[in-house]
């Protein structure tokens, strides 16, 4: 039987710290199942270069990596012969493209989405074993108020971003694949529960499904971009035009109207191991999903696991999971304005909404990345 005794773990760059407190909480899950774990820090620690000396790298059964950061280093040193890659990717495969292309034989994929899952599958032959896992929920240091002694009502984190970049970069593809590409994301705006792939695909926008599909999708990302956006925006404006305030940690709105931006608290990034301490201080966490129309996102978790009320839009994933109205709140994604009367109808009953956080609570608590680390050690060692 394979036993995963040593483990290599990469560590890159993360918008807010995010990806690097994930990590930081897979390597207790490493170590948890008995495994000795070597970090490998490409930002900070130079020193640590030193360790991937080639007479070192035959005692690694398992080296992991969000996003497949560091998959170079699989390919270009001599790990040992059946020593695994494991390759967490955090969203969609074609912002990745560039390293999946180079990924084969012992590297591992495992995503956030089902979705995701078959597109690997169809895309990138060469990988040898795709499998979904979902996120596991990040939330730094938590210090959980009572919910009737929560300050704070609805907070959100995520950024906008910048508009007229967006539309700069799509003006290169559609100089590139043409108008069609105007039709295309006219479609995926209005659908937003639609995975890009199923919409880019059709004939009928002039992409073409050939050998380069997945080079052409990471091409088209933007559109990806431009999609979250338009529905984050819509979101927050349908709830100033409601005069309901929501709290928001990120970068790049000043995108929202000027009413909006009066009605909505605008507080700039926040390091990711301050979130848990305002979620633990509010009552709602309002969430956006990414385009994953069948998987998960780290903030639905983490929400929950602060004892908070999760208002997010669906996936099919997180509809077979959690209960809406029970565990978790779920709105409609084409009709956002709908979403500031449920939090009425909340605030006029709080022990219904102290009901939903507290349920939420024990629903969730099991989806930790200390979890996900324990999972991908019992993974491996049931191969063959």
């Amino acid at each position: 039987m394979r036993r995963v005794d040593r483990v290599l773990v990469i560590k890159g760059q993360s918008n807010y710290g995010q990806i690097r407190y994930a990590i930081d909480e897979m390597i207790e899950g490493f170590l948890g199942k008995g495994c000795l774990v070597t970090i490998l820090d490409l930002i900070r620690d130079e020193g640590e270069r030193l360790r991937l000396r080639e007479e070192y790298l035959s005692d690694y059964d398992l080296i992991f990596s969000m996003n497949l950061v560091g998959i170079e280093l699989y390919q270009n040193y001599k790990f040992k012969e059946d020593a695994v890659f494991w390759g967490y990717l955090e969203d969609h495969p074609f912002h990745h493209h560039s390293r999946l292309s180079r990924a084969g034989k012992g590297v591992f994929i495992s995503c956030c989405d089902r979705k995701q899952v078959e597109y690997v599958d169809r895309y990138y032959s060469k990988i040898p074993w795709v499998s979904f896992m979902p996120h596991g929920g990040s939330v730094g240091d938590i210090h959980s108020k009572t919910f009737s002694a929560r300050d704070n009502a609805i907070v959100f984190f995520g950024s906008l971003g910048n508009e007229e970049d967006i539309h700069r970069r799509l003006d290169l593809t559609r100089s590139k694949y043409g108008k069609g590409i105007d039709k295309a994301v006219e479609e995926i705006l209005e659908n937003p529960g639609l995975a890009m792939e199923e919409v880019l695909s059709d004939p009928a926008y002039g992409i073409g499904v050939d050998e380069r599909f997945a080079e052409k999708m990471s091409e088209l990302s933007v559109i990806d971009e431009l999609r979250r956006f338009e529905k984050r925006k819509r979101l927050m404006e349908a709830l100033a035009d409601a005069g309901r305030c929501v709290t928001i940690y990120g970068k790049g709105w000043e995108g929202l109207s000027e009413k909006a931006r009066k009605v909505h608290r605008l507080m700039g990034s926040i390091e990711h191991s301050g979130i848990g301490m305002v979620m633990g201080a509010s009552r709602y966490v309002l969430n956006d999903m990414p385009a994953f129309p069948d998987g998960s996102h780290d903030r639905v978790f983490a929400a929950m696991q602060c004892g908070a009320v999760c208002l997010t839009d669906r996936s099919v994933f997180l509809e077979e999971t959690f209960q809406n109205m029970e565990e978790i709140v779920f709105y409609d994604t084409d009709h956002p304005e709908k979403l500031a009367d449920i939090i009425n109808r909340l605030n006029e009953d709080e022990d219904r909404a102290a009901y939903i956080a507290a349920n939420g609570q024990t629903a969730a608590r099991d989806y930790t990345w200390r979890n996900v680390a324990k999972d991908i050690i019992e993974i491996v060692e049931s191969l063959e």
